[in-house]
């Protein structure tokens, strides 16, 4: 099936004007211009955030945060305009084989299949003095879609972790980057794997949904 022009424009103009890149490369402040060595956040937001700014938003949809860097944001803003597929697998169990394309941003919670259905977070209600009623996983990474088919996925992801020696005091030094990474999906489980931290390989995590790219009311 052929991409929309929004998905190669995705992928060809943007994400490929940036990824790969590490700080304090000037293609990495694209993503983040914020992020220095020792500040204790992700810059995994920058990225999806980077090319919803560069597809363009009226003034009105860019309010609702999918530009910046915050992950639960960036799913509200999916929700809010009618532009977010959760991943369901029940719905796979159905026959159903739903999956991201190629420009999607997608995103990781910690949510396991006997809490997910009904505990992950893009099921909570946005009214903060409600959102106690629902609780289970948490969104724990973002990031957009390369390729999807089969079981070997790739995606360009920032926040991710390069080890740059020592620093002075005799710590790692740590420095955040952004690149394209191999990731295996397993149908069953609903996760992917491919998350190296600071600390290793991370385990698979929940692969909780996306925003559809051209769903979402983008300018270009």
């Amino acid at each position: 099936m052929a991409l929309s022009r929004r998905r190669v424009r995705a992928i060809a103009q943007h994400v490929f004007a940036v990824v790969p890149s590490m700080y304090p490369d000037a293609k990495f402040k694209e993503i983040d211009g914020n992020w220095a060595p020792g500040k204790k956040y992700t810059t995994c937001g920058g990225l999806p955030g980077y090319v919803a700014r560069k597809l363009g938003m009226a003034p009105e949809v860019a309010k609702d945060g999918l530009g910046g860097y915050g992950l639960t944001s960036m799913r509200n803003a999916g929700i809010k305009r009618n532009a977010w597929i959760h991943h369901s697998i029940e719905a796979r169990l159905r026959g159903e084989d739903i999956r991201p394309k190629k420009g999607d941003f997608y995103l990781l919670c910690s949510g396991w299949p006997d809490r997910h259905e009904k505990g992950c977070p893009c099921v909570q209600p946005e009214d903060p003095k409600k959102q106690h009623l629902v609780t289970g996983a948490t969104v724990e990474h973002v990031g957009v879609i390369i390729n999807s088919s089969g079981t070997l996925w790739r995606t360009a992801d920032a926040g991710q972790s390069v080890n740059m020696g020592k620093n002075p005091d005799g710590t790692p030094k740590i420095y955040q980057c952004a690149k394209f990474v191999d990731r295996t999906f397993d149908p069953i489980k609903g996760t992917l794997t491919g998350e190296v931290g600071a600390g290793g390989i991370r385990p698979p995590r929940r692969l909780c949904g996306w925003i559809d790219i051209d769903l979402y009311p983008f300018l270009n």
